[in-house]
């Protein structure tokens, strides 16, 4: 069963691929907004203590490699979504004429 017609398909993958890079910008504010709070909460306590705990870089270093799994996973799906966009436009060209 399809849920939108077949004319509008361009219309909601572009909306899709729209949502998808909304989300790509928030994760990558998150990330840096992450990575501003882990370096403050270092350097605070390195200039407290005479040895810094490893805690805060190796929470920082998580926190990077999971982002990057996320931001890789956000590419895979906006390069999905754009094939589907060009097979789409190129499914509506065969029907009608293309402009």
């Amino acid at each position: 069963m399809i849920d939108v017609p077949r004319e509008q398909y361009t219309m909601v993958i572009r909306e899709m691929l729209r949502h998808e890079n909304d989300l790509t910008n928030h994760r990558i504010m998150w990330l840096l907004i992450g990575q501003g709070f882990f370096a403050n909460a270092y350097a605070s306590i390195k200039s407290s203590q005479d040895s810094p705990s490893l805690l805060f870089p190796l929470v920082g270093i998580l926190v990077t490699l999971s982002a990057f799994l996320m931001l890789y996973r956000s590419y895979q799906a906006r390069t999905y979504l754009q094939f589907l966009g060009l097979r789409a436009k190129r499914a509506n060209c065969r029907r009608n004429t293309c402009r």
